[in-house]
């Protein structure tokens, strides 16, 4: 893929060729008054030029008049607290999906309106039949898209770690009654602009899609150039729009050295016979630039752009998200955080002057939340013959993780402006689906140096009932030497990146291993697995940590194997995906408190979503922790209230 470079002078010629109109109100946040929005939960569409849709939690909103009104038209359901996924495919046809969900139920309804959500329909259909035949476990995310009454798409990605993304594409072409399955090259986000050409988001690298020609079939990369001028870069592609008359335009983010940031919308025109490759000219691309009144340029340190949304390719609207936390030092080793975060709609005109803030449903101009949480750093409970010689730490807090590392820009704003403290790093193992191209021993001081503690993960073999690639024997001694092998493997990588002493000892590593259908033959080579590498890593010094589902850990009893793991990191995500301040560690399905009870636990609670904070935004999973992290080999650790100096143990 070509560098994109654009110089100051071309900045100035794109704004002109879409300049920004008129005033919108101040960047000071009003108290929001009347009806309360989710932020964390917010999305919107346009059907037509002023009609649109917004959906908030399990609420869905219709406007026909730019949000100067809103009408309530969430369809009625038994179901308590669903799950809403929202496909308008007209001014007046709509489909709505609720999703309930525990470990061993799932259940899903979808309803269809022709009458801008005035009345609505059951669609009677298999889906929730196809669905589970390919998933004995809860499904991770669901999303759906109808072209029409006849023609939809329903993607279904499984609950696993950010490393994997798998899941399968339901396609329908009878209005919901019948559900073909496809299989997919990764399972993300997903729009198809007909019944043949489809893109998805590419997991491994931001920068390309993938694009079906034959309605989900079969993927194939895609990418783009743009002319070179400078020394600005291709972020990122989202995915594409089609206007009303078949315009087709790809969001592109651009970036300067990973810091500034502009959205560039490009013009594909008319893309009924896709490439894998398109080259734009300077004509095509148009700069997404909303301003204040006085024609100040909105502070893209805090806010950043999400949806796209145009019916005419000339009336833009977006959605605008803030988030930003002030840290307190209580004292050397723990904080107090204090967060707020906002989302609001503005649009733009052609044929006025400005854009402005769209009303919301309830009247007010944002969504706000504002919480506060706390993260803590020490040795408390870690046993004294340990504690001088390895580079551990209990952290108390919020996590987050994500499958490629983020940039070192990304991370320094994340660390000061979001109430995470702590960050996954998947280090390395057979099963890694990102290259994680950055990480390195000078890499991972530098977040260090930022304050970022470390999940250091190691990806491995999967168990055979599990349908991922790699696979460990379900012989138990082939299984358990398999551990052994990845545990030797984990050494050497920490020793590399510098996280452990000179021999590969004082680290902590959990081992990634996804959820599988239980059957007795997988779960006793599973045991074995995990007993060789917890056994190899307690000979070399390390501890050892795992990474499963709290079921998974009851299943399987991992708590009564021969040596048991130090830590364990477990995924339970059964509500709404986002992050949740008040989130423990206790108190989950299948795991009782009295196991791994003294600052060993991290629990991954949400599944993928997109955390905006400091202007940046990522799509994570979200964790909290009472547990072990990493830092590298001659950081500061902090023991108790008092610090340890390396400098003063180098030579043990």
């Amino acid at each position: 893929m070509k560098k994109i470079f654009i110089t100051l002078t071309l900045f100035v010629i794109l704004i002109a060729s879409f300049a920004p109109l008129g005033s919108a109100s101040a960047l000071d946040i009003p108290t929001v008054t009347g009806l309360q929005l989710d932020v964390d939960d917010l999305e919107f569409g346009l059907t037509e030029d002023e009609d649109l849709w917004l959906r908030s939690g399990n609420a869905l909103y219709y406007s026909i008049n730019s949000g100067d009104s809103w009408s309530n038209i969430s369809p009625k359901t038994d179901m308590v607290e669903p799950h809403m996924i929202v496909s308008f495919s007209g001014r007046n046809l709509g489909h709505a999906l609720y999703l309930t969900q525990t470990e061993t139920m799932l259940n899903l309804e979808i309803y269809r309106t022709t009458t801008k959500g005035k009345s609505w329909s059951g669609v009677e259909g298999n889906l929730e039949e196809s669905i589970k035949k390919q998933f004995s476990h809860p499904v991770g995310a669901i999303q759906m898209q109808w072209l029409n009454e006849k023609q939809a798409f329903v993607l279904v990605k499984a609950a696993t770690s950010s490393n994997f993304s798998h899941g399968f594409l339901f396609v329908s072409g009878d209005g919901g009654n019948n559900w073909q399955t496809q299989a997919l090259p990764a399972a993300e986000e997903f729009v198809f602009l007909n019944a043949q050409v489809g893109f998805m988001r590419n997991p491994a690298n931001a920068t390309t899609l993938y694009l079906s020609s034959d309605g989900g079939g079969s993927w194939s990369l895609f990418e783009v150039s743009v002319p070179e001028v400078s020394t600005w870069e291709v972020a990122s592609l989202d995915l594409p729009i089609v206007t009303n008359d078949g315009q087709v335009y790809l969001p592109l983010k651009m970036t300067e050295n990973g810091e500034n940031e502009l959205d560039i919308l490009a013009n594909l025109f008319q893309y009924d016979q896709p490439t894998a490759k398109v080259e734009f000219e300077l004509s095509d691309l148009k700069v997404i630039q909303p301003e204040e009144s006085g024609n100040q340029v909105l502070d893209k340190d805090r806010l950043y752009v999400g949806e796209i949304q145009t019916q005419n390719g000339l009336d833009f609207w977006i959605s605008l998200t803030s988030g930003e936390c002030e840290n307190l030092f209580i004292d050397d080793s723990s904080q107090q955080i204090s967060c707020q975060s906002t989302w609001r709609i503005m649009r733009s005109s052609h044929d006025e002057f400005g854009w402005v803030t769209v009303k919301l449903p309830g009247g007010g101009e944002f969504a706000s939340k504002n919480f506060t949480s706390q993260s803590g750093i020490s040795q408390e409970n870690l046993d004294s013959a340990l504690i001088e010689n390895t580079w551990i730490e209990v952290y108390k807090g919020h996590a987050f993780d994500k499958c490629e590392i983020p940039t070192l820009a990304q991370l320094n704003t994340w660390y000061s402006k979001s109430p995470y403290k702590a960050v996954n790093v998947y280090m390395g193992g057979i099963s890694r689906a990102c290259a994680n191209t950055p990480l390195s021993a000078s890499y991972l001081k530098q977040i260090h140096q930022q304050g970022w503690r470390f999940i250091l993960t190691w990806v491995g073999h999967q168990s055979s009932c599990s349908g991922l690639n790699y696979p460990f024997p379900n012989d138990v001694n082939q299984a358990y030497q398999y551990g052994v092998d990845n545990a030797n493997l984990a050494k050497a990588r920490l020793q590399q990146f510098n996280l452990s002493n000179p021999n590969g000892s004082g680290a902590i590593v959990y081992l990634d291993l996804e959820n599988f259908t239980f059957t007795s033959a997988c779960s006793a080579a599973a045991r074995a697995y995990v007993n060789g590498w917890t056994t190899r890593l307690s000979q070399l010094g390390i501890r050892s940590g795992l990474y499963t589902s709290s079921r998974g850990v009851r299943d399987n009893k991992y708590y009564n194997i021969s040596k048991v793991p130090s830590a364990v990191w477990l995924a339970e995500w059964y509500a709404t995906p986002g992050f949740r301040p008040d989130e423990t560690v206790w108190n989950l399905r299948y795991l009782p408190n009295e196991l791994w009870a003294y600052n060993q636990r991290i629990v991954q609670y949400s599944g993928p979503h997109t955390g905006t904070w400091g202007g940046v935004s990522m799509n994570i999973d979200s964790n909290v922790a009472e547990g072990l992290v990493s830092v590298p080999y001659g950081a500061i650790v902090f023991y108790n209230n008092r610090i340890w100096l390396p400098i003063l143990r180098k030579n043990r």
